[in-house]
């Protein structure tokens, strides 16, 4: 571990496209038995191969998925640099990109550099072949004598982001690495028991994670579930959002992406000298190219000359006057929606570094005003207060991390941190033009404790009769459809329980949850883990570390032992079959607890200035509705000082043996080592060796 005695001194923490566009969702991957394309990494006997339906025929598509049995799905996906267009606000034009993209059959040619939204069932194999044809020739591919100075950006891997599958061999295994010129296909066996929910993939090479998914290197994954809940078992809520008629009810998949591409001339170590205008923000001229190329375009910019002599300290993204985009689409308008039909939106944070906090409200300005133009983040919000003065809609939670909420959550505002997934449920209440709005939030609540403003994300054009009876309440237009539904498909066995537990006020999915519960159940052992960040004079990086926590009554947790990432070491050894709860805590700033493979279920959040659980969901806090849910992803926040808030998960290691990773889920922080490996082991065997897990 890393000596802090004399080196302590040394360092300082750190305080696309139109209006008229219509997106309907990402493009979609399901099964049907057209082979898409040639794959010769991989037999071809038997496989069912993914191919893509248009919007008109994702629905039918999505039936014949459910109606195969469980098989062998394949997908073949060539890496390449590929050009395409995003839109600029700023500037009202589009901008040319070139960007490292998944190419291959279901890739929207509108925006080539987002991939395709895959949908399994449990059962199924799934054989994601890549091939790297990134150019070899990779001036960022040095031996910097540090594994956590990011490195090799054209090597790459893939990671199922809280898919519950194996993580050695040729399935989950993130740190393997595949040059250019590689051809290889991850095995990825689902379980048959494996949830039903929304998941994603995306790139997991140590050093050049974070560029590549900011490149849009991430694509929904989605598992579909057909199995009905019983008095002794429970099924997938699939089964329950389902008009009268027995048809799935609409659904919108909304992944949101953070492209940090710049223009200006390449650098010797093919980073980019990036332009900007007066006020600083990123510009690319008629004729450039946009790229990601560098870490330099990530993380925080320090500015500490300043006219007024208070340094200016934010998050590149924000000082870039780039913007969010909605599946590769910068200020879209989403069609197709009809004033009181319930929808299940999907929101995927496939981010790299921004927290998202995401409403809808009625647009209230001029439709002449309906171009966006704002620059600074100033402009942004003001755009919003200006012309989005409507109430916010309410938005009922059924699932986090693909996970089914034990009980749903009515909220107005989804918070997305990077890695979050939320499923949703939207029924607007009346026809008219809605604005999707990225809000306002203290520093504390968001990562890199920088204090957030609005900004628009889109648009929402809701159509219907004016005559029509307006929703005057989405909650309980929604509460009456579910316990409906649970009336008309539920098994009879179940039926009455499912609706009444829907019924009650606080319409619980209890039939619904996929992972039994861990708060009553005995632990076997203990770990505590904590993440910070040090500035390091006269070094070429920051130091990312993960540490121990020092944990004493009615005091504030600890740092200890803190050090980054090490290659080839395994940080901690866990015993298949262990229930375990883990304490974690961040400081300085907030940081996204990840760990692959085994969920995590969320069992307090205390606030350091109250003590008080903000996890409950009576709290009143911005964390509740946490308590007692399943998750793979939670964000360790701190106070406006910096002090952590002490968060406690469990976890329990089902089925798998081998090693994986946990990381900080803000992407650049991983790649410069707050990364730790982890191993799960066999259980010992009585008058044989013994795997002792590490832990307090």
């Amino acid at each position: 571990m890393t000596d802090l005695g004399t080196s302590m001194n040394a360092r300082r923490r750190i305080v696309a496209t139109t209006s008229a566009l219509m997106l309907a969702s990402a493009p979609i991957l399901a099964a049907d038995t057209k082979q898409a394309a040639a794959n010769t990494a991989v037999p071809t006997a038997g496989i069912t191969y993914a191919s893509y339906s248009s919007p008109a025929q994702q629905l039918e598509t999505r039936d014949a998925l459910m109606s195969r049995p469980a098989g062998t799905v394949a997908w073949s996906a060539r890496i390449a640099y590929t050009e395409g267009e995003l839109f600029n606000p700023a500037t009202g034009r589009m901008d040319t990109v070139r960007l490292r993209s998944y190419q291959g059959v279901g890739v929207d040619p509108e925006v080539p550099f987002v991939p395709p939204a895959i949908y399994l069932r449990p059962g199924d194999t799934f054989l994601f072949n890549l091939k790297n044809d990134l150019p070899a020739d990779d001036p960022s591919c040095i031996d910097h004598g540090d594994i956590n100075i990011p490195h090799c950006f054209n090597t790459t891997n893939m990671h199922v982001h809280g898919l519950w599958v194996s993580p050695a061999g040729n399935s989950d295994n993130v740190l393997l690495s595949l040059r250019p010129g590689a051809d290889f296909t991850h095995e990825y066996n689902i379980p048959a028991d494996h949830p039903a929910g929304t998941f994603w993939y995306h790139p997991h090479t140590h050093g050049s994670t974070a560029l590549q998914v900011s490149s849009g290197m991430g694509g929904p994954l989605i598992i579909r579930g057909e199995r009905l809940p019983g008095p002794d078992h429970t099924g997938d809520i699939d089964t329950l959002l389902r008009t009268p008629d027995g048809a799935p009810i609409g659904e919108r998949i909304m992944t949101l992406t953070q492209i940090a591409y710049a223009c200006g001339p390449r650098q010797s170590d093919g980073s980019i000298d990036i332009k900007t205008d007066e006020a600083g923000f990123w510009i690319c001229d008629e004729g450039d190219v946009g790229m990601v190329e560098g870490y330099n375009q990530f993380g925080m910019f320090e500015n500490f000359d300043t006219p007024s002599g208070i340094p200016d300290v934010r998050i590149r993204w924000e000082v870039s006057g780039r913007h969010t985009a909605i599946n590769g689409r910068v200020i879209p308008t989403i069609e197709g929606v009809t004033a009181g039909d319930i929808e299940r939106w999907r929101f995927i944070q496939a981010g790299v570094s921004g927290s998202i906090s995401v409403s809808f409200r009625r647009f209230t300005g001029d439709k002449s005003d309906l171009k966006y133009s704002a620059g600074d983040v100033g402009q942004r919000d003001a755009y919003v207060g200006d012309l989005c003065g409507g109430a916010e809609v309410e938005q009922l939670s059924i699932a986090l991390d693909g996970l089914t909420r034990s009980r749903i959550n009515v909220q107005k505002r989804t918070m997305l941190h990077p890695g979050y997934r939320d499923d949703v449920l939207v029924a607007f209440p009346e026809p008219g033009l809605y604005c999707i709005i990225d809000n306002d939030a203290p520093k504390n609540e968001n990562i890199r404790m920088q204090e957030k403003q609005r900004q628009l994300l889109g648009f929402v054009r809701v159509g219907g009769s004016p005559d029509a009876l307006k929703v005057e309440s989405p909650k309980a237009h929604i509460q009456s459809f579910l316990v409906d539904a649970a009336r008309t498909h539920m098994p009879e066995s179940i039926r009455t329980r499912v609706a009444d537990e829907l019924a009650a006020d606080d319409m619980r999915l209890t039939a619904f949850t996929a992972h039994e519960s861990l708060l009553e159940r005995e632990v076997d052992n203990y770990q505590t883990l904590g993440f910070d960040t040090f500035i390091v004079e006269d070094a070429p990086k920051n130091e990312f570390v993960v540490g121990e926590l020092e944990l004493a009554p009615g005091k504030l947790p600890k740092l200890i032992e803190p050090d980054e990432f090490v290659a080839g070491r395994v940080d901690r050894t866990l015993t298949l079959g262990n229930i375990e709860e883990w304490t974690l805590a961040a400081f300085t700033e907030g940081h996204p607890f990840h760990k692959h493979v085994n969920p995590i279920q969320i069992v307090s959040i205390i606030d350091p200035d109250t003590g008080v659980d903000v996890s409950k969901f009576d709290s009143g806090s911005v964390y509740a509705g946490l308590s007692g849910q399943w998750k793979d992803t939670v964000f360790l926040p701190t106070n406006l000082f910096g002090a952590p808030y002490v968060v406690t998960v469990r976890t329990h290691y089902r089925r798998y043996i081998g090693t994986f990773v946990l990381h900080c889920h803000i992407l650049d922080h991983e790649d410069f080592g707050m990364m730790q490996v982890l191993e799960v082991v066999m259980p010992a065997v009585p008058g044989g060796g013994d795997h002792s897990a590490h832990g307090h």
